[in-house]
């Protein structure tokens, strides 16, 4: 590994930000909690526990999630500041400073995206589907049915690779799952996978930059959560992130970034071997943390929330975690865009919770046998992680609306499509990447960093 880290930014590196009274009034109004968290359940789920219960055992056709986190109350509030700070932002008067006429332009549209949030979220509260999806898609967009298409291909041509398997069960689950995936579509688009250059040149890049957030003990393969977060902590060191830190959550199933609380939560439990580990040092902290940080320290601080529809950094997280091996097999996170393209009726037949669920339960099986797994276990995770894909896939909503689905997670699998189509025909845009919260593939994004004179050399500033 590139044992050297970033190194710490120079004092008054960069002149004074464009927008850092409005930023501080963002930061304000958003608090310190993730906006979408307050779709998540209260004492540890306990009604959900039981919506699955009855859900499994048949005796209702779909759950029915609580939102006890949801206040009209409090969503009108932050609705109400948003929209004064958006009024006192296109109220001023900048003819004649063409950069900040791109600002107030810039922030008018992120407001619009932060406005839209909250309604999404009050819609779901009121239980009306129908702005709840409207929002939804205002801000992530919908599904790609080119992606769509491309992620059903996949997974046929493994379909029928499994079909011969010497597993039994096995062929049982795939024939299982071919059954019920959608046929008669289009022949997909062509969509290329990063060829050898191009992998090589973005592992390169990538270790020579972020390389030196790893630091891990020679020779050991498997990591305790204790472990983990000591490696977390080093390259929370490396990166000069100050005032972060870790903790170890009883109550979480997944690593997290929290931003705005400088946090980084490992699940109570969480093992991980070694490749994962670097791949998750360099998705959280080498991406997540270090680009807010950076957006923060630039001329434009809106960096550090993200410019609007941003793709969540997921794009670039994938392709940072996809070059810790040593080839691409496939763009990242195939269940998390199909379970959406399902619920939306790419296909041409609009989903509720269940006929989402009952699909990605067999595709889950075919993934957990084709581990290794034996069918028992096989089977009881695959029904766990049907049912967090599902809860996932229909957060916000009543479960029972064909076709309403929050479709945030798309980012994952077209974000990273996006960004290896970036580096292989401009691998120069990489050495920007970490200069903030923005989407590389997005053209409108890359005018705005242009046009305010944000560069690599911006980056380069300070990391001296």
């Amino acid at each position: 590994m590139n044992e050297s880290a970033p190194k710490e930014r120079e004092v008054n590196a960069t002149p004074e930000p464009f927008d850092r009274e409005w930023y501080q009034e963002l930061k304000g109004i958003s608090g310190e909690s993730d906006m979408y968290s307050l779709l998540d359940p209260i004492d540890k789920g306990e009604y959900r526990k039981q919506e699955r219960k009855r859900f499994e055992s048949n005796e209702i056709e779909n759950p029915v999630l609580d939102y006890p986190k949801l206040k009209q109350e409090e969503l009108q509030e932050r609705d109400d500041k948003l929209a004064a700070l958006k009024e006192n932002i296109v109220g001023k008067d900048f003819s004649g400073d063409e950069r900040m006429e791109i600002v107030q332009q810039v922030w008018r549209w992120k407001i619009n995206e932060k406005l839209a949030g909250v309604r999404m979220l009050k819609a779901a509260e009121a239980g009306d589907m129908h702005r709840f999806q409207r929002y939804s898609e205002f801000i992530y967009g919908a599904p790609s049915m080119d992606i769509f298409l491309y992620s059903i291909n996949v997974l046929r041509e493994k379909i029928e690779q499994y079909k011969t398997s010497e597993n039994l069960a096995l062929q049982k689950a795939a024939q299982n799952l071919d059954s019920i995936l959608p046929s008669g579509l289009p022949v997909p688009g062509v969509r290329q996978l990063p060829d050898e250059n191009t992998f090589q040149f973005a592992k390169e890049y990538t270790m020579n930059e972020l390389g030196g957030l790893i630091d891990l003990p020679q020779g050991q393969d498997e990591f305790t959560t204790q472990e983990i977060q000591t490696a977390f902590e080093a390259a929370i060191t490396r990166a000069h992130l100050d005032g972060w830190k870790t903790v170890i959550d009883p109550n979480r199933p997944d690593m997290m970034v929290s931003g705005s609380k400088k946090i980084v939560s490992i699940p109570d439990g969480r093992t991980s071997t070694r490749k994962r580990l670097e791949e998750l040092i360099l998705h959280e902290i080498g991406t997540h943390a270090v680009r807010r940080k950076n957006g923060e320290q630039s001329k434009l601080l809106l960096l550090g929330d993200g410019l609007d529809r941003y793709m969540d950094d997921e794009g670039v997280t994938g392709l940072r975690e996809q070059i810790i091996g040593d080839q691409i097999e496939d763009f990242t996170h195939l269940d998390r865009h199909l379970a959406i393209s399902l619920a939306k009726g790419l296909d041409g037949e609009k989903r509720d919770f269940r006929g989402v669920y009952e699909i990605m339960k067999r595709y889950y099986v075919v993934e957990e046998l084709s581990r290794g797994s034996s069918q028992g276990v096989a089977e009881q995770h695959a029904k766990d992680r049907a049912w967090a894909r599902a809860v996932r896939t229909f957060r916000g909503t009543d479960c029972k609306t064909k076709g309403a689905c929050f479709t945030k997670d798309i980012v994952y699998r077209e974000g990273n499509a996006d960004i290896w189509e970036v580096v292989r025909d401009n691998p120069q845009e990489m050495m920007r990447f970490n200069v903030g919260k923005y989407d590389p593939a997005n053209p409108r994004h890359i005018m705005i960093l242009d046009q305010l004179g944000i560069t690599d050399a911006d980056l380069a500033a300070l990391e001296r």
